[in-house]
């Protein structure tokens, strides 16, 4: 994906947050709804990683279009991203990490205190290239 669908993707597992929190969901549901967004389009794309490796169409040395086509998909790109967590002092942050930056920033808003990975599924590379 590109950074762009890639933000969006995680875009809309917040949304899945903010609507399993505002039905009085505890954190850890807020989570797994979120993470069980993220990991169906993962899922997607291990399954037909796992049906072209049956069918002979995966390459391993990623030589032909259907592979490159897959590696393309699912790959996650938050190169040039800063999660904004509640807390954060968001403006100065963003304005620190541009002016270090050699790319543009891309402020993604989350509504929680830290932003949480653990159990999300990643079927390709993953690209993060601020802290």
């Amino acid at each position: 994906m590109r950074r762009d669908e890639t933000v969006n993707r995680f875009l809309e597992c917040e949304a899945k947050r903010a609507e399993s929190l505002a039905a009085g969901k505890s954190e850890d549901e807020v989570h797994e709804a979120a993470k069980a967004h993220w990991n169906a389009w993962a899922k997607a794309l291990l399954a037909e990683r796992k049906a072209m490796e049956a069918d002979g169409r995966w390459s391993f040395e990623s030589k032909n279009d259907a592979t490159r086509d897959w590696h393309s998909r699912a790959e996650t790109d938050f190169s040039f991203c800063l999660f904004l967590n509640k807390g954060a002092e968001a403006k100065a942050a963003l304005e620190k990490r541009a002016a270090e930056a050699e790319g543009d920033v891309k402020a993604i808003p989350v509504d929680a205190v830290r932003t949480r990975f653990d159990g999300f599924m990643f079927p390709g590379s993953v690209f993060r290239l601020l802290a």
